[in-house]
């Protein structure tokens, strides 16, 4: 009986300013047996990750963007230039990864038990884990999202959250990886820097959960751009008081107060 026909995958890798892990990350997806091309897509670094990428070329392919346009712009120009039937997305700071998260991740759905596969990060009860929903490792048909990415492509943070409810009536499955680290923010930046980028990220994962489906909640909108504005901490924490909306101020506790330093 002939041996059924192998199904492709590629491994699309978005990268911002990230010299500190990016070899390592092209050095894992290399090395898995199951990742038939790896596209690393640099978004305008201004380090040296560019050079560092460039390294592994013809190993790799590179799609140099030669200023920031975002992650939903960069992960759609991988989708754009990959010939898997899968696609499978990786952020550029993690620590730790290795063949056996890429295997966990793509089983699923090589299985065909699944439509989408989040792997993502845990530090105690996985049914609680902050990352279970925001996270950047994913497993999708390609053909799946094609459509979605004129809606998806200006996207910087929110991504994740757009193909979130996308794809919420189709069968997800969800991988919890205990081994896996990243980069922080406040390792990466002086803490300043530190604030203003998770400040960013997240006013824009809750002005994306907005635009899906809360459109009624235009105060909470105007609440937020101005929340994106706030130039001190006090200032920050005082106009994310005024988002009125549970589901919104959720997102803004859990993923950007939780980084931020204590207040005095």
């Amino acid at each position: 009986m002939d041996n059924p026909k192998k199904i492709t995958v590629s491994a699309i890798v978005p990268v911002f300013n990230e010299e500190r892990t990016i070899a390592e990350v092209i050095k894992a997806l290399l090395a898995s047996p199951l990742l038939d091309e790896v596209i690393v897509v640099n978004d305008g670094s201004t380090d040296s990750s560019p050079k560092i990428i460039r390294s592994f070329k013809p190993r790799i392919k590179f799609i140099n963007l030669h200023r920031n346009r975002g992650k939903g712009f960069a992960l759609a120009k991988g989708i754009r230039k990959a010939h898997g039937e899968i696609v499978t997305f990786w952020d550029a700071d993690l620590i730790g990864l290795s063949e056996k998260h890429v295997e966990s991740l793509l089983q699923p759905i090589l299985a065909r038990g699944a439509d989408v596969v989040l792997g993502y990060r845990i530090f105690g009860n996985p049914a609680v884990s902050l990352f279970k929903d925001v996270t950047g490792q994913r497993a999708y048909y390609r053909k799946d999202l094609l459509p979605h990415i004129p809606k998806f492509i200006h996207s910087r943070f929110g991504v994740e959250v757009y193909l979130n409810g996308a794809f919420k009536n189709r069968k997800v499955v969800r991988i919890p990886w205990r081994d896996l680290e990243t980069l922080q923010k406040y390792q990466k930046f002086n803490s300043q820097k530190a604030v203003k980028e998770y400040v960013k990220e997240g006013v824009e994962i809750a002005q994306t959960l907005t635009k899906r489906g809360l459109e009624e909640f235009k105060e909470d909108w105007r609440n937020l751009q101005k929340l994106s504005k706030s130039a001190s901490l006090s200032e920050i924490r005082k106009r994310a008081q005024t988002i009125k909306n549970p589901q919104i101020r959720k997102i803004l506790n859990d993923y950007l107060f939780k980084y931020l330093p204590p207040q005095k």
